[in-house]
């Protein structure tokens, strides 16, 4: 069973935002404005936002069974 649609909403947008952020880091990467350790440090701080959202989504989902 899933959450309601309304809580996981907000996480959903989020998650979008996250990867967008991602994508941005990445590209910033591949045109020269930032460095390779700049770049992994940009990617694990957004991987581990994501990751984060992600639990959260899931807990959401796990409360509901309690």
């Amino acid at each position: 069973r899933t959450a309601p649609e309304n809580e996981n909403k907000p996480i959903i947008s989020a998650l979008a935002r996250e990867e967008k952020k991602l994508e941005r880091v990445r590209e910033a990467y591949e045109a020269g404005v930032d460095t390779l350790d700049e770049y992994k440090e940009n990617k694990s701080k957004m991987l581990l936002c994501g990751c984060l959202l992600y639990i959260a989504a899931n807990k959401i989902c796990l409360y509901e069974h309690i």
